[in-house]
């Protein structure tokens, strides 16, 4: 009977209200019985329970006993309490256990439609929770019976009737303290495809995603997820479309955990940018383009490039050319980095036919070009991955367990588990066979969910390769049979070591069967040697992958030469060590490694050289010594004075060597040694040799160009190989006996890289190749300090030519003056006395001995840009800046002064005559239409003011010569236009050309240089546009490939790569002569005999500063000899050797 309540009188409503109340209190009162009843049940449990073996899973509740069941219905409760004490009773048989969680199982597959379903299916559902988070033994039995039923539940989540969705939601958060790790790919996800990819209610699938997010923080659970991400990521991507909104956050949430799983760490910090684009696709762009500054150096497999396929699908279909060509471009770096052909076949299906549709509709050529390198790199993988198929199992492998077999393709699920069934039946029938109840154990337990879910257990182990015992004892065996039907741990042990046996021997019968495989024993050659260092790592540098999946193995005392190409990541990984960058290589503190810098900071070069010893920080920890670090010093040739000299002071040998000295003090474990010969001469090189050989318990890591270097150090080869390091025992020679390809290690001639270098145009007035184009004559120079510390210049009395056909080969100890030499030849100094004479229309292309400099400012800038800044005036801008053209402070101040005295005195009306201005020009020394006149010193119209920098700093400039504006050929010599100062700005045109011996008379030397290179650098240029097509070219042709050249910033190229900027950028111009110092630094063999084939070819001149003998013997035939201030010539034209010949 419906009562209104509304109907009642005052009187009724109290009465009422005061019976439910009784009511409700009688209703707590029973509750608190029931539960005081449970809790005592529940202790005499716990102390008649039997033992459990392997890991718990015991959730929230803990061992207090099971959860408060006050907010169930009382019929409820008494079902739950009949079940429970069915099953977790003392002495219950194996038989009723597993009858009765069969037909619990069972309810809930009943449509909760009349009363008692409903109460059975919510019963079900809080029978198993209360189980899941209890302490009782059957714990781990409930897996096999709820996991396949896991969709079921998410289904109950969005039931009609409230008892069972408050159910359902009560125990699907204790859901993930059933889930076993191996259960998650062949059990777990099935169910919860079923529901995120069914129409059932968003209740459900909320549901679903909550517990695939919930599970998979676990370590175990993660390699299970990640090798499923094909297929999870696109359900995520549909699910975080779904209309409903609440569906789109959870699954937002849980895409970001589950790509997560994949652990590689090259787009780990990505993930939350890439799945926001798959409901977010304006943002795709900015994922685009920072997945393209990403390195990619660990392997790629399925799970990355389920997560990268669809947004580099969406870049690719972008408007945006530079995004097209981004998404191409990590395609082709992630391509080189898959190792399972296979495993990538369905994203092949995807991305290729995309990339071969913008190969077709891209008009930019550089991005069709990228795009289509990116398709066959796809083809490439494509076809690898058939060859795969072809050869699998036919190497010889030992049996399943050898690396590199995939189990889970070659022998299907269902032939696994038949597999494991097989085996676990033959191992209990023999542990349980002296059992007198082993029939009426054996049938039930095989009847039951718990066998197949075993077997299933197995099957995913076999195919993970996880063939550990106490993971097979722990996971997979003790958990379920041990609180089942073996009680004794021994016995349990034994057991389960029987049935992997089994399991890999009945695996092995059925792999060999299908592959024909055979054994194969590995023999291992035996190194002597403590090991230091055996780790396999990848590595990568900007956007380029160095090293993939590799092995390095060091040994103490061993010497290794490390060889490669420009641009294979030598270096970098050298870097890498020093860092404790490189993944898998021994700390610091376990192993002690010192890297040998190419050059010192530039912070410390005014301090002492003994003051840089001590301020190194590990030197200071060390507690270093003055006596010690002063023996070590005098050891590398710093005497007592040198000490004491800044680091400024030091040629670049002398740097070398301080920073030798600094690493030998440190003590290292391992020296890293990268290119040290550079900037030393013979004698040093020598004496490095001896003492790295005499180190033999320090083991040292080189990279060098000097082949004879290498073969007299090196115990050891390491060779980039494709991406992997290659060991090889012997030194350089017998390396090169190994690989006979790489004999241009030893000869020049037999490189296989080619430089070209464009060829100048003729001079005006040379008729022959072998006329000098450059002279110096009594030349002398030096640096104040130098000469009060030695007493006598750098250079004295220097007498030189060369011409288009030089060859020169400078050579000389550290801190002769070599270098000096040659920047008096290209007037970056100015010599203090002698003569300095060229042809005005000679270009120079001077690569300097620190040829980095060249590019420090422009390390944010790729080399296109860098060569469009520096040739964007039609002139090269770092001619500009050297010293025969730039003005000094002093010459600056002067102009100013001259020009405001003239200012003043040209004030003028414009009603002045023409003969006041004319008179004005005789006042200034002008005749005739400003021709100026020679005064009786012949010094021109007014005796220049002495100064000390000499006569050619003197800053008459014609008293009045503002600019040369133009050069016209007169005879055999030219002739300048002269503007002067303040009479262009009256209106007054003057034309007056004067020739170039009066305008150097006149102190205008510096303006005539400017003319004449501004003259010569415009001849040079002409015909050659400076542009995109044009620069990439050139710079090929230098070794430089077009992404290098046009998307790599300079700050991301190797030292040898660098090298090959400058002598790019310098050789733009087209000049006559190329002068080198010290060219052999950085640069790899290749690159070395490339450099001295273009260098004979060149139709200029060369001149070679360098200590490697090789090298110049190679190109030089004239050698210039520099020592004790003095220059000998021996060879070529001009040699001392011919001139003495001539005389006899």
């Amino acid at each position: 009977m419906i009562i209104q309540q509304g109907k009642l009188s005052q009187k009724q409503r109290k009465a009422l209200a005061a019976q439910q109340k009784q009511e409700e209190e009688e209703k707590k009162k029973k509750e608190l019985e029931e539960e005081e009843t449970r809790k005592a049940a529940a202790q005499k449990q716990q102390n008649l329970a039997p033992p459990q073996w392997g890991p718990g899973k015991s959730g929230g509740g803990g061992g207090g006993g099971p959860p408060s069941k006050a907010s169930d219905t009382a019929s409820n409760a008494s079902l739950v309490d009949a079940v429970i004490e069915e099953i977790s009773a003392p002495g219950v048989s194996v038989v009723l256990r597993l009858e009765k969680l069969s037909e619990v199982s069972s309810w809930l597959d009943e449509k909760p439609g009349c009363v008692d379903s409903v109460e059975r299916v919510s019963s079900a559902l809080l029978c198993f929770k209360y189980l899941a988070t209890s302490w009782i033994s059957g714990t781990r039995l409930l897996e096999a019976f709820v996991l396949p039923r896991v969709a079921r539940v998410m289904d109950l989540l969005a039931d009609k009737k409230p008892s069972v969705r408050n159910a359902a939601e009560q125990f699907s958060k204790t859901l993930p303290v059933l889930v076993n790790a191996y259960a998650v790919k062949e059990v777990l996800m099935p169910q919860l495809f079923k529901v995120m990819g069914g129409k059932g209610g968003w209740q459900s699938k909320c549901g679903a995603l909550t517990l695939l997010q919930s599970i998979c923080q676990w370590p175990a659970v993660e390699r299970q997820v990640a090798s499923m991400l094909p297929e999870v990521v696109p359900m995520m991507a549909d699910l975080m479309n779904d209309a409903k909104e609440a569906v789109r956050k959870v699954a937002a949430d849980t895409a970001v955990a589950v790509c997560m799983a994949v652990q590689n760490k090259d787009i780990e910090a990505l993930i939350p940018t890439i799945v926001d684009c798959n409901s977010h696709f304006e943002r795709v762009p900015e994922a685009v383009t920072k997945l393209a500054e990403v390195t990619f150096v660990q392997t790629v497999g399925a799970g990355e490039l389920a997560i990268t396929t669809p947004v580099l699908l969406r870049g690719l279909r972008e408007r945006s050319t530079p995004i097209k060509r981004k998404s191409a471009l990590i395609v082709i770096n992630m391509a080189k980095l898959v190792d399972e052909a296979r495993e990538v076949g369905p994203f092949l299906k995807q991305l290729l036919p995309e990339l071969e549709k913008q190969a077709d509709a891209v008009a930019d050529p550089d991005c069709r070009e990228v795009v289509e390198s990116a398709a066959v790199h796809l083809r490439r993988i494509r076809d690898r991955a058939v060859e795969e198929e072809e050869s699998e199992g036919r190497q010889k492998k030992k049996d399943i367990r050898s690396k590199g077999i995939s189990l889970r393709s070659l022998i299907p699920l269902e032939k696994r588990e038949e597999v494991a069934e097989h085996s676990l039946r033959a191992a209990l029938t023999k542990t349980l066979d002296t059992q007198a109840d082993h029939d009426e154990i054996m049938k039930p337990t095989f009847e039951s969910p718990v066998v197949p879910y075993v077997c299933t257990l197995a099957a995913t182990l076999m195919a993970d390769h996880q063939f550990d015992l106490s993971t097979w004892s722990n996971q997979i065996f003790m958990p379920y049979f041990c609180p089942l039907i073996i009680h004794d741990k021994g016995k349990a042990g034994s057991c389960c070591k029987d049935f992997e046996n089994r399991c890999i021997e009945e695996a092995n019968r059925i792999f060999f069967h299908l592959t024909g495989g055979e054994t194969e024993a590995v023999e291992e050659e035996e190194e002597g040697g403590e090991l230091l260092c055996d780790c396999r790592f990848s590595l990568g540098y900007g956007s380029k992958i160095l090293l993939h999946q590799t092995e390095l193995v060091l040994r103490r005392g061993h010497r290794y030469g490390l060889c490669g190409a420009n641009g294979v990541g030598k270096s970098t990984l050298m870097r890498s060590i020093a860092n404790g960058q490189l993944e898998g290589f021994p700390s610091p503190e376990e192993l002690r490694t010192e890297y040998v810098e190419h050059d010192l900071d530039s912070s410390v070069v005014e301090i002492s050289v003994l003051d840089l010893i001590f301020q190194y920080p590990k030197l200071r920890a060390m507690g270093l010594e003055r006596q010690e670090a002063e023996r070590v010093l005098g050891e590398f040739g710093f005497d007592a004075e040198m000490r004491k000299q800044p680091v400024s002071a030091l040629s670049g040998g002398w740097k070398m060597k301080l920073a030798l000295a600094r690493a030998m003090l440190a003590k290292a474990d391992i020296l890293l040694l990268d290119e040290p010969t550079n900037h030393l001469d013979t004698t040093n090189v020598a004496w490095l040799e001896r003492y790295l050989c005499s180190l033999s318990r320090v083991t040292s890591l080189i990279v060098s160009h000097d082949s004879s270097f290498l073969d007299n150090v090196c115990t050891d080869i390491i060779h980039y190989q494709g991406k992997k390091l290659k060991n090889f025992r012997g030194n350089l020679s017998a390396f090169v006996e190994v690989k006979p390809e790489a004999k241009a290690y030893y000869d020049l001639n037999a490189c296989s890289v080619a430089f070209k270098f464009p060829n100048p145009a003729s001079l005006d007035g040379i008729k022959s190749k072998v006329a000098p184009v450059v002279k110096l004559s009594g030349v002398s120079f030096s640096y104040p300090a130098f000469t009060e510390a030695h007493g006598r210049p750098v250079l004295q009395d220097v007498t030189v030519r060369l011409c288009l056909n030089s060859r020169v080969g400078v050579v000389g100890p550290n801190g002769a003056g070599k270098s000096t030499l040659i920047k008096l030849v290209t007037s970056e100094q100015l010599c203090d006395s002698g003569e300095l004479t060229r042809h005005p229309n000679l270009r120079i292309a001077y690569v300097a001995q620190h040829a980095f400099h060249h590019v420090e400012q422009h390390l944010e800038e790729t080399p296109y840009e860098y060569i469009m800044w520096r040739y964007a005036k039609e002139e090269d801008r770092e001619n500009m800046e050297k010293a025969d053209r730039k003005m000094t402070e002093k010459e600056m101040r002067a102009r100013e002064e001259q020009q405001r005295q003239l200012d003043e005195e040209m004030e003028m009306t414009a009603e002045q005559s023409e003969e006041a201005a004319k008179a004005m020009l005789e006042k200034l020394g002008c005749v005739g239409g400003g021709l100026p006149t020679s005064s009786a010193n012949g010094e021109g119209p007014a005796k220049a003011e002495e100064e000390e920098e000499g006569e050619d700093e003197r800053v008459g400039e014609g008293k009045g010569v503002v600019s040369l504006m133009a050069r016209r050929k007169k005879y055999r010599s030219y002739e300048y236009q002269v503007e002067w100062v303040g009479f262009k700005q009256k209106g007054w045109p003057l034309p007056s050309w004067h020739h170039r011996n009066e305008l150097v008379r006149w102190g205008c030397k510096k303006l005539v240089n400017e003319i004449d290179a501004k003259i010569a650098a415009e001849s040079g240029l002409q015909g050659r546009k400076l542009d995109r097509e044009n620069v990439t070219a050139h710079c090929e042709d230098f070794g430089l490939d077009k992404e290098l050249t046009n998307h790599t910033f300079v700050k991301m190229l190797s030292g040898g790569q660098k090298v090959k900027l400058v002598l790019a950028a310098a050789l733009w111009s087209n000049p006559h002569l190329i002068i080198l110092d010290e060219p052999t630094n950085y640069l790899d063999r290749d690159s070395l005999g490339a450099l001295a084939a273009a260098c004979k070819e060149f139709q200029g001149g060369v001149v070679v500063i360098s200590h490697s003998r090789e090298f110049v013997d190679t190109v030089c035939g004239e050698i210039w000899e520099v020592g004790g201030g003095r220059v000998k010539v021996t060879g070529g034209i001009w040699g001392e050797d011919k001139k003495k010949a001539g005389k006899k």
